[in-house]
This record gives structure tokens, C-alpha cells and sequence, in this order.
């Protein structure tokens, strides 16, 4: 099956509802409707801005389209990743590849044209950030339907609770009444990264200082 995947130029980016980062036009949709009998992937940030080494909702929730040939549109509110699209490619050209070392990555075609979630779908999202533009910053970070945990070994951790501060004003990190959840959350976390290979947690006496041009072990601005 033919397959094409875009990356949106800012100026032909979709409407994104700002809030929920959902499409919020259906012109896009109109225009895919249209196209050949391909398989579209379409990934795009909803702002523009220095994003730093952080996990903001607006970096981290982007919208995803996926088009595929005499598929009826329909909206997920499933969680899945970029190592998603990269297994999704390789099921589309009949590739499972090799399995040791498994693939991270989950094929999305089971999600097209359904709003129903596979019951076996993992609803955690996991993020992975260092050396941002040169700079020494060992940030991982762990997302459910609800908090979002920020593990930060350079820094403070941070704690979110989505569903009464979206806009992640105020950091639950550390307290009483929320030490259970961080406690799990930080627990799934290490566990998905010492099955993916990451060396942070057992590298963490090694560690830079925030900031460090890792080049020449100098402090940066």
C-alpha cells in the first residue's frame, strides 16, 4: 500500500482547538478525503515556541491524523507516540522487523476509523529529553489520563494533577497527600526505562549540573 507521511509547514498547519489540541475544521479533513488511495500520517505542534527540555501539554499533546483508503473519519482519544508511527510504517508494508530487540512501538491502524479504545491499550504516555541544544538537561517524564510526572534528577520533579490544573500552575511534588501517586508514577517510569535501555537511572552520580555545555564541561549562560 502506498504510504506518505507529512510534517505540516506552519503555513498550511490545521486549526487546533487550543485547550484539547483536537482539530477544530474540518477543511483538512475535506482536503484528505480527496487525495489517492494512500495511507496519510499528518503530526504537527499546535504553537510555535522555544520549547526547552520540558514536557509542557503543548509540546507534548500534539495532533495526529491518519488517513487510510475507504476508512470513515473518526476521533481517538487514545494515547500513542512518535516510536508509534514508526512501527505503524513498518505494518503498513507488511514489516514486523526483528523482535530482539523489540520494537518500542505500537501499529496505530488498529485505532483508524473507530473511537473505540483495544482494551489491552496502555493509556500512559512517556517522554524522554537530554542535551537540549548542546546543554546537559536529563529530563523523563510520565503522563495517565489524569497526572502528569515530571522526573528531574538535575532539578526538582514535578507533579500534575491535569484534571484540576490543566495548565500545570501548581507543582503536587513532594506532598502529603499526593505521595502515593508520585511514588507509582515514578516507579512505572523507571521500570519503562530500564526496559527501553536508559542508562539515567543507574548513570545518576555521573550527572552533569543543569545547564552544562556537555562539549566543554562548562557552566552555560
Amino acid at each position: 500500500m502506498p504510504i506518505r507521511t507529512l510534517t505540516l509547514p506552519w503555513s498550511t498547519k490545521p486549526s487546533v482547538e487550543s485547550s484539547t489540541g483536537l482539530i477544530s475544521s474540518t477543511s483538512l479533513i475535506q482536503q484528505l478525503s480527496s487525495l489517492s488511495l494512500t495511507t496519510e500520517i499528518w503530526k504537527a505542534h499546535t504553537i510555535v515556541f522555544e520549547k526547552g527540555a520540558y514536557f509542557y501539554e503543548e509540546v507534548w499533546r500534539i495532533p495526529l491524523i491518519i488517513r487510510t483508503p475507504n476508512t470513515s473519519p473518526a476521533i481517538q482519544d487514545t494515547f500513542v507516540s512518535l516510536l508509534d508511527v514508526g512501527q505503524t510504517l513498518f505494518s503498513l508494508i507488511n514489516d514486523e522487523g526483528l523482535t530482539d530487540p523489540a520494537r518500542e512501538g505500537r501499529n496505530l491502524l488498529p485505532l483508524v476509523g473507530t473511537s473505540r479504545r483495544p482494551p489491552d491499550w496502555e493509556q500512559s504516555a512517556y517522554g524522554v529529553y537530554y542535551r537540549y541544544n548542546g546543554y546537559s538537561f536529563e529530563v523523563r517524564a510520565i503522563r495517565n489520563e489524569r497526572f502528569k510526572y515530571v522526573w528531574n534528577p538535575q532539578d526538582i520533579n514535578e507533579l500534575y494533577d491535569l484534571d484540576n490544573d490543566p495548565h500545570e500552575m501548581t507543582n503536587l511534588a513532594n506532598h502529603a497527600k499526593t505521595r502515593t501517586v508520585e511514588q507509582n508514577l515514578h516507579t512505572q517510569l523507571i521500570s519503562w526505562l530500564n526496559q527501553i535501555g536508559d542508562d539515567l537511572p543507574d548513570g545518576l552520580d555521573l550527572l552533569l549540573p543543569a545547564g552544562t555545555i556537555v562539549a566543554t564541561g562548562e557552566q552555560g549562560p
